[in-house]
């Protein structure tokens, strides 16, 4: 009876020595962690043990700072908390603690959901027969992102496209008159293999930009007007009418020079004519 008081008395002090880590207080973590990407999102876990468990926290294979928020030294019992932003690529990947104690290793883990991802800067541009479709995607970790298309005026949907892709192309008759929408589906792929719907967006439109289009000008004709001095472009019309009233007044002058000089060479001959006529009257 003695010895199993003093067995008994000797387990209490040892348990109050060492032992845990083990969860008290607090819940573990949730199975699931669903969320938008870039939000901020808070984690706690209570965790018993003596002496105090050290704990990691860990994205994937990334490891995060928590904090000790509270502490019941009598207890042995001590809060951790992980306050941290989520990005799209922490989708499908867990967020994971690992409480270190004496000899003993407890671990919990929880697996993110992203129910918001989509594809950005959507752009569609067109000719008559076909319309081109480009997009930007981020870093989706461990999910997918599909997207399916929908042409107004046209019974066409489109199977779902990989998110990936970055281009789609629709060709039908007057394609550039047809207006796009779209909408995105995020898939989470399981180690098992196994492939889950996480969830689905509302249509959205497209953002048709316009091609422009370069026209060539045909040079403007030039009109010429025609006078007895040649043709006369009227773009240049006051230097070029300069020009013809010189040409003109140096044609009459021209003229009256030529007059003149016949003229004189006409009277020039009557005097030699006269003084042939004496010179032969005096010889005979």
């Amino acid at each position: 009876m003695i010895t199993y008081i003093w067995l008994l008395l000797l387990s209490v002090f040892f348990f109050d020595l060492i032992g845990g880590p083990h969860e008290c207080g607090v819940k573990s973590l949730p199975q699931n962690i669903t969320c938008s990407h870039d939000q901020v999102i808070t984690q706690k876990v209570t965790l018993c043990g003596k002496p105090q468990p050290a704990v990691t926290w860990k994205i994937g294979d990334k490891e995060i700072n928590g904090t000790v928020d509270k502490t019941e030294t009598d207890k042995h019992q001590y809060t951790y908390t992980l306050k941290t932003k989520l990005m799209s690529d922490m989708c499908g990947r867990e967020l994971s603690y690992v409480a270190n104690g004496y000899h003993r290793k407890r671990t919990a883990s929880s697996m993110i959901l992203m129910k918001d991802l989509g594809i950005k800067n959507v752009f569609q541009r067109s000719n008559q027969s076909e319309s081109f479709i480009s997009w930007g995607v981020k870093d989706y970790g461990l999910c997918d992102v599909e997207v399916q298309f929908s042409f107004s005026r046209t019974n066409i949907t489109t199977k779902l496209v990989s998110a990936s892709n970055k281009t789609f192309s629709y060709r039908g008759p007057r394609a550039a008159e047809v207006q796009t929408r779209y909408r995105t589906f995020v898939y989470v792929n399981l180690s098992s293999g196994e492939r889950i719907r996480i969830s689905q967006s509302g249509w959205k439109n497209v953002t048709y930009i316009k091609e422009k289009t370069t026209t060539t000008q045909k040079p403007t004709p030039t009109t010429t007007t025609k006078n007895r001095w040649g043709d006369i472009d009227n773009e240049d019309s006051d230097d070029e009418g300069e020009v013809s009233m010189f040409l003109l007044v140096g044609d009459i002058i021209g003229f009256v020079l030529l007059f003149i000089l016949l003229g004189i060479l006409w009277k020039l001959g009557k005097v030699v004519q006269r003084h042939h006529h004496k010179r032969k009257g005096f010889f005979t």
